[in-house]
């Protein structure tokens, strides 16, 4: 089997990446509020299900709007039931087998989670220089 230069230097992450990429092409899963990824491992008889929550945050966000006046002399008081709704990106895992080999699948899921970032990070230059050079090529 003869393998090019390209394939050689690619990390296992990325190789991992390229091999389910047409998959998520259909949309961009960071637009997701939810993914929802199930595996079933036959040999162990024992089964995970996986939910990446708001994949594209960065660190914890409040979905309320901000505090608006009640009146001219002051802000209005927040009550204890009020309190703004969060939402914070993050994996959520459930195991037959427990936390320990979760921890492996949380680990593989962000690597690939960095590669689609890394990826439509690049996409997005080329797209970019294809236009200020004036060319019409698809990208």
């Amino acid at each position: 089997m003869i393998m090019g230069t390209f394939d050689m230097r690619q990390t296992a992450t990325q190789t991992r990446h390229a091999d389910v990429q047409e998959w998520t092409q259909v949309g961009d899963i960071l637009d997701k509020d939810f993914i929802i990824v199930p595996e079933r491992f036959y040999e162990l008889d024992c089964w995970l299900l996986a939910i990446i929550c708001f994949p594209s945050l960065k660190g914890l966000v409040t979905t309320r709007n901000p505090p608006r006046p009640e009146s001219a002399s002051g802000w209005q008081h927040r009550r204890p039931d009020k309190l703004p709704a969060l939402r914070q990106s993050l994996i959520r895992m459930f195991d037959s087998l427990g936390p320990t080999p979760s921890r492996l699948v949380i680990a593989t899921l962000r690597n690939y989670l960095t590669c689609v970032v890394t990826s439509k990070a690049i996409k997005s230059r080329l797209r970019s220089t294809r236009k200020d050079s004036g060319t019409l090529r698809p990208a």
